[in-house]
């Protein structure tokens, strides 16, 4: 017959490290190594995960797309290489909303304040502007198909 000592339970005293889990002796673990995942412990960085990273710019007046394989953490670096070279930024600020005191949008693009509509359960805000036709078409205050009177 044979007998089984029993090791005393022993509480941690702070959370283990994955190395530290793979170096317990096999004889020592509460686990068998297969039920260990192999990033146990380690914290998860997003920013390590490989990414496809687009960055839009202007260069010599051209309007270029730079794609690359990498992670976040190399993008200030890509940035500051493509800066080197001589190339600017496409990206356009988001648009800034004002209201009135009715609390009201006011178009970005036109200045003007636009009037809450409504059409079988859809609601909207748009302003009136006449377009080089003399006709008067809608503005939703960004470009869109749904919008035609942005670009007037």
């Amino acid at each position: 017959m044979t007998t089984t000592t029993k090791r005393p339970y022993q509480p941690l005293t702070g959370p283990i490290s994955a190395d530290a889990a793979h170096a317990e002796p096999p004889a020592r673990r509460a686990f068998p190594e297969e039920s260990l995942p192999a990033d146990l412990g380690r914290p998860k960085n997003e920013t390590a995960k490989p990414v496809t990273i687009r960055i839009d710019a202007v260069f010599e007046g051209y309007a270029i797309a730079v794609s690359f394989e990498g992670n976040l953490t190399q993008l200030p670096g890509a940035i500051e290489r493509l800066r080197a070279a001589g190339a600017t930024p496409t990206a356009q600020p988001a648009q800034q909303w004002s209201y009135t005191p009715d609390g009201l949008p006011i178009c970005p693009r036109h200045g003007a304040p636009m009037k809450k509509r409504s059409k079988q359960g859809d609601e909207w805000y748009s302003h009136v502007v006449t377009d080089s036709k003399g006709d008067d078409v809608y503005c939703r205050g960004y470009k869109g198909k749904d919008s035609p009177g942005y670009e007037c």
